[in-house]
């Protein structure tokens, strides 16, 4: 492994000996901009910082997008008389987008925001949004360039060339079958790898990247001296998505929600909760950016961010407001188990956490203007949160937890089914099916007997992959349709428990489960949520699907009726 500030000039791998930068007082609603100073690769490095900036007159800049690596600032560039410490990965980034001819307009958050200022910090957090969506570009920087870059990014055009377009209706079909359909390389060779080597870098991995990718007007890629637009590294990136199991199938996602949170964003606009729910794939040296990396996604800034707070305070306060900015219980969805802060609430997520599950059950909704407001109540100490609504269900056994590509526990699952639901005029093959995909449809299919023949295709794709044989269907494309069934599948079902109620219905549960837990709808949510009885309170596991128990967005009204509503109080 090389040591990046190593490979550095000697200009920005030591200390200049000059007197630190004295940061001036920002102005509310202003900024600083890095004015980087014209030279060639074996240049002094240079800088000047242009202080308190009106944002909304600023005259056109770029933002950086890159990860600081290393957190130790170890390099120094020189500002006028003065100087500032910054990171190797940031002295080699400006090294490589320095223009030979003419000075570059940059605002740099390492250098932009004097991060000794806890106070400046906040302003300047709450400022992301519109710095990087009035920003003229969005560079983003990679790393130093490695072995197989100039391979990989050759092979991107070329890959785009072979292959259509993917639009909304297109749905993001398997590609396997258009590959080998296409004369490209074939899965597992050296472009292919090359590819997913870019995407296992750091930078994919960085909670702010997704608003300040998402928020961009147009953004370039930079590794060493290779470039790219962005969207057509993102384009490819959807092509490779699944195919080539990695470091890289977290990145993929990452890339497919940025994209998601871009399109929303110039649409109908995003939901916080579901951004703060991509939070969890996410790493970042202050955990409380797993929260306010997250708030620029929300058009209007929903929290002021708040770096005095302790991390368990800042979830707390972030989901007991959410709940009550909202009017609704969406952000429970985002629970999971077990947490790094072990004395939180149960109720509040933990965005620390390592969680498995690829996927929301529950869709965030926006409230009526004039809809009722959720109802809740918190004791003294803001822990305990009581809410009314019913128990429906309870857990009656439990399947194994599902692994992505692992499809040997399918093989248990369909045991599982088969000794659980009884031959009562159900075809349990169908609630099998809905509940994998928990209630949802393929992309492109439009009938039951489609679905079912995407179902069938898919059963034939993992008893070939277990080394049997089946026909194939009558349904075009069967490969890709199968293979569609299982990526949605395993997007669902990751992470998760299949379970049986003691009514004989199926559903799918967290993975810390158990038989005798409690299904329940709470509030005005349409999402049961699991939960634990524990004598006089019960503790919150978390989402679930329970086949039949929602309709059309509703629960259903025999399972809410009125003289059945109760109080419970959730520790």
């Amino acid at each position: 492994m090389i040591d990046l500030k190593d490979s550095l000039p000697a200009v920005v791998g030591n200390p200049l000996t000059t007197q630190p930068f004295h940061y001036s007082l920002l102005q509310d609603a202003h900024i600083r901009l890095v004015h980087l100073d014209v030279g060639t690769r074996n240049d002094a490095l240079s800088i000047q910082v242009q202080e308190n900036v009106k944002l909304e007159t600023v005259s056109p800049y770029e933002a950086l997008s890159y990860t600081w690596g290393d957190s130790k600032k170890e390099c120094s560039i020189s500002c006028g008389s003065e100087s500032i410490a910054i990171t190797a990965n940031l002295a080699a980034a400006l090294l490589q987008l320095r223009n030979p001819a003419k000075t570059r307009a940059l605002w740099i958050d390492q250098i932009c925001i004097n991060q000794d200022d806890v106070d400046e910090r906040n302003k300047q957090v709450a400022l992301m949004r519109k710095i990087y969506s009035k920003a003229e570009n969005v560079v983003i920087w990679l790393g130093e360039e490695g072995p197989d870059d100039e391979m990989a990014f050759r092979f991107v055009p070329v890959l785009l060339s072979h292959l259509p377009p993917l639009s909304a209706s297109y749905g993001g079909v398997a590609r396997q079958g258009l590959v080998a359909r296409q004369a490209l390389p074939i899965l597992g060779s050296p472009a292919w790898i090359a590819l997913s080597r870019i995407f296992s870098r750091p930078y994919f991995r960085r909670s702010w990247i997704v608003q300040e990718v998402a928020l961009a007007r147009h953004a370039v890629v930079h590794c060493g001296p290779h470039v790219i637009d962005w969207d057509l590294l993102a384009a490819a990136s959807s092509y490779q998505m699944g195919q080539l199991p990695s470091d890289a199938e977290n990145a993929h996602d990452a890339v497919a929600a940025i994209m998601e949170f871009h399109r929303n964003d110039h649409g109908q606009g995003n939901n916080i909760v579901d951004a703060l729910f991509m939070s969890y794939r996410f790493n970042c040296t202050d955990p409380r950016d797993k929260v306010f990396a997250m708030l620029g996604l929300a058009k209007a800034l929903v929290l002021q961010p708040a770096y005095s707070a302790k991390v368990e305070d800042v979830y707390l306060h972030t989901t007991q407001f959410l709940i009550l900015e909202f009017g609704n219980l969406d952000i429970l969805c985002c629970v999971s188990h077990p947490k790094n802060i072990a004395t939180l609430p149960s109720w509040v997520p933990d965005w620390q956490a390592q969680v498995a599950v690829k996927s929301k059950l529950g869709k965030s909704t926006v409230r009526a203007p004039d809809a009722p407001r959720q109802q809740v109540r918190y004791s003294d100490d803001y822990r305990t949160l009581t809410v009314e609504g019913w128990c429906v269900a309870s857990i009656a056994t439990v399947a194994n937890v599902f692994a992505r590509h692992e499809s040997g526990l399918l093989v248990g699952w369909d045991e599982f089914v088969e000794e659980t639901i009884p031959p009562d005029g159900r075809c349990s093959t169908e609630l099998y099916r809905r509940t994998l995909l928990a209630g949802e449809r393929l992309p492109g299919i439009t009938s039951d007997e489609e679905l079912h023949s995407a179902y069938e295709a898919w059963q034939n794709l993992l008893t070939r992959r277990l080394g049997g044989y089946k026909p194939l269907t009558n349904l075009p494309d069967e490969n890709e349709k199968g293979s569609e069934f299982d990526r949605t599948m395993t997007e669902t079902c990751t992470g998760r428990r299949l379970f049986a109620t003691a009514q004989h219905n199926l559903g799918l549960a967290p993975s810390e489960a158990r038989a005798g837990d409690a299904v329940c709808f709470l509030g005005n949510s349409s999402t049961p949520f699991v939960l634990r009885p524990r004598g006089s309170y019960f503790e919150f596991v978390g989402e679930s699907y329970v086949n039949g128990f929602v309709e059309e967005g509703h629960p259903l009204s025999q399972l809410t009726r009125k003289e059945n509503k109760r109080e419970f109080a959730i520790r």
